[in-house]
């Protein structure tokens, strides 16, 4: 697990802490079967802060794209006529039709 801290400058309400330190803690987890990315918003009261899982998007089945709390670590490079290139559509910029998560986890 990676922890990084992230200033980000705000000004706090009333019984919030003071930002004069990180305003998060970041936590990365890049496991050989998943990866996840949570974090602590440090400008939260302290009795109520709770750990917040980013949602990551990614290819769940053929061009469905959903966020998931954890990205699983496969990378499926598909043959010329193993997958149908509107298969593969997502909403960024890309350089080939490989793509990553359980989508391709479930491609074997």
């Amino acid at each position: 697990m990676l922890m990084a801290d992230v200033n980000a400058s705000s000004t706090t309400a009333p019984g919030h802490e003071s930002t004069d330190g990180p305003r998060f803690i970041i936590g990365i987890d890049l496991g050989t079967t998943n990866s996840a990315v949570s974090y602590v918003d440090l400008s939260s009261p302290a009795h109520s802060r709770a750990i917040a899982v980013f949602e990551v998007s990614q290819l769940t089945d053929a061009g469905r794209m959903e966020r998931l709390p954890v990205l699983p670590s496969f990378l499926y490079i598909p043959g010329e006529f193993d997958v149908d290139a509107d298969a593969v559509r997502h909403p960024w910029a890309k350089t080939d039709d490989a793509f990553v998560g359980s989508w391709a986890r479930d491609q074997g």
